[in-house]
């Protein structure tokens, strides 16, 4: 059973060791994101810190990138991100990493400039439609974060990671290490 939040409070998980069915989960960006997207919500810093007493207390972690706001310069920052989690997060501790970028849907998008009076940093940026109907990023910049955050969470361990909601097309494009993850996911393929 997976929990999953963007708060700091873990009280409840630490009345009781770990149990091994059990992972606490945290959604995550860098600080500057948090503090213009996600209003109301604990800090980058209050969200490791919680993640690592609960590591503390027996129980295994995940951590989710979702949404991505991927723009050639938020990259580096989605880079310190994973070697900030590191210095706070035994690597041992995770059980996987999920990776999404931003997406959205024309209901979407209307609501969301409707209740930012018309304008949203990250609305001005390209976007392609998909398959499913959804606008993403276009497939070489994700295809480009895929790798890089996938290569450099693998630098720390060989932690299981996935991307959220993503086309077949974009997970035959990444590689992490070796091998592609499609591959590596089915190998019979």
């Amino acid at each position: 059973m997976e929990f999953k939040t963007k708060s700091s409070r873990v009280d409840p998980f630490l009345r009781q060791k770990g149990i091994p069915n059990v992972v606490l989960s945290w959604s995550l960006n860098p600080q500057w994101i948090i503090d213009k997207e996600e209003k109301g919500t604990a800090t980058l810093e209050q969200r490791l810190n919680a993640a690592k007493e609960a590591c503390d207390n027996g129980y295994s972690l995940a951590f989710h990138f979702d949404p991505i706001f991927m723009k050639q310069e938020t990259l580096a920052d989605y880079k310190d991100l994973v070697n900030t989690i590191f210095k706070t997060i035994d690597p041992t501790a995770v059980k996987w990493f999920s990776l999404g970028g931003f997406r959205y849907t024309e209901d979407l998008k209307h609501a969301i400039l409707k209740k930012n009076n018309g304008t949203k940093w990250y609305l001005g940026e390209e976007y392609v439609r998909c398959s499913d109907g959804k606008y993403r990023f276009p497939k070489s910049l994700r295809t480009k974060f895929y790798n890089e955050l996938g290569n450099e969470i693998k630098e720390h361990k060989n932690i299981r990671t996935y991307m959220c909601m993503e086309e077949e097309s974009i997970w035959d494009k990444v590689q992490w290490g070796k091998s592609s993850v499609m591959k590596s996911l089915h190998p019979l393929r």
